[in-house]
């Protein structure tokens, strides 16, 4: 591990191990997940949900945290006392426009009939939110901001009273009134996530993984104003945990999402499958890990168009993975994300500037062990300095060097004898 300070103190080299911060002692859950966006710089802008200090006590809480201006801080946007089924909000998703305003989806649960899928917004000034759809069984929403300031929304819905069926909504806002449209229907047997991305016109594409019954995994565009779909033609049977997908700056499309592959002996071990048209016609590759059978995944493509993953391996520990087909590299990071503790939540990779990453994830940790929202980086600076040296210290007698000032003055610290071992690359 190798620091370089400058003498006005801050970290002008990066270190070349990863560092966990606590950004906000909150109770997560695994069914609230969470989701990330970036801004028009390096900042980041984190949605997630869980219990909380609210203004008269604990509440279940739909929070936004953010790095904006160099620090992690954390911001309650709206709160329940009164969930009906565990907590109050699931699945928010999240995204920012270039001047830095807010939109989140999500799904509420309103204490009668099920859940909504609700919209908030802070681009007004204070928070403000309305219901997209209502009493529904299902939500699971993904939200979007094109470079015209439109908002493109999906969500699931479901009412078991007229069929066992579950309907794919899109929803957007031309003019500032809010308009919805059915995009397909799929048993609710047949059906998993969906992720949303724009192409560069401001035109939405959806992955979806459907069971290969109900014709497998698909993207779904509205270019032509009618939706299309191609089927990609993938026989493994995907989980019904994840779908990450990205469009990168030549409109092409990746996908990243957990399948199913029988192991011999009748049961099923879980990989990941990546697909793109990046080289014109689609291509699947089989991810060379075993996976948590129920993992959810996470996807972002840098300015080279390099992916970068976050999934959970088969014991429930964290994994990140970057490259591209027929080039990955995985490092397990087990020390941030252990299996066996409690609740794991969702988590998220973001690369930053160079080669910096984020993974962001929620987790209820296991007594005396600290619970919250968690930013592990493979990078240090001012939103995660302290974190880095509190972890720091204790393994500088162990490997490398400190440089200090701009001088330079050098200080060598020997190796002791014990060794603390970082998470190893796999």
């Amino acid at each position: 591990m190798v620091v370089v300070l400058t003498l006005a103190g801050s970290i002008a080299i990066l270190s070349s191990g990863w560092t966990t911060a606590l950004l906000d002692p909150i109770q997560g859950d695994p069914q609230a997940q969470l989701a990330v966006a970036s801004g028009s710089g390096s900042e980041l802008y984190v949605a997630y949900a869980g219990i909380a200090e609210g203004p008269s006590g604990r509440v279940f809480a739909l929070k936004l945290s953010s790095n904006v201006g160099g620090k992690w801080s954390s911001t309650l946007v709206d709160w329940s006392l009164r969930p009906r089924y565990g907590l109050s909000f699931y699945d928010p998703s999240v995204a920012v426009d270039p001047a830095g305003h807010v939109y989140l989806a999500f799904g509420f649960d309103n204490g009668t009939y099920g859940l909504n899928t609700r919209y908030g917004t802070n681009a007004g000034g204070a928070w403000a939110f309305m219901t997209i759809h209502s009493n529904q069984y299902e939500s699971s929403p993904a939200i979007a901001v094109d470079s015209r300031g439109l908002i493109h929304m999906i969500f699931y819905w479901s009412r078991y009273s007229t069929c066992y069926c579950v309907h794919l909504e899109y929803a957007t806002n031309p003019e500032g009134a809010w308009t919805n449209s059915t995009v397909l229907n799929v048993p609710d047997t047949m059906v998993g996530r969906a992720g949303l991305a724009l192409d560069s016109q401001g035109n939405a594409i959806i992955g979806i993984a459907r069971s290969i019954e109900a014709g497998g995994v698909a993207i779904l565009t509205n270019a032509e104003g009618v939706w299309r779909t191609q089927t990609l033609g993938d026989l493994a049977e995907p989980g019904k945990e994840g779908m990450a997908i990205a469009v990168d700056a030549g409109d092409h499309i990746h996908l990243v999402y957990p399948v199913l592959v029988p192991d011999g002996s009748g049961n099923a071990t879980g990989r990941l499958h990546y697909a793109t048209n990046a080289q014109g016609a689609w291509s699947i590759t089989e991810l060379p890990w075993e996976t948590d059978r129920y993992t959810t995944v996470s996807l972002m493509l840098d300015s080279a168009n390099r992916a970068h993953i976050a999934f959970s391996d088969r014991d429930g520990g964290l994994v990140y993975a970057a490259g591209a087909p027929g080039n990955w590299i995985a490092t397990s990071l087990p020390s941030a994300h252990p299996g066996g503790w409690a609740n794991s939540g969702t988590a998220v990779a973001v690369p930053g500037p160079g080669s910096r990453v984020h993974i962001l994830f929620t987790q209820s940790r296991n007594y005396p062990e600290p619970s919250g929202l968690f930013d592990v980086s493979n990078g240090v600076d001012s939103t995660n300095v302290d974190a880095f040296w509190a972890q720091a210290l204790p393994v500088l007698y162990l490997e490398g060097a400190i440089f200090v000032g701009a001088g330079i003055g050098m200080a060598i610290l020997p190796r002791a004898v014990a060794r603390r071992r970082s998470g190893a690359a796999r």
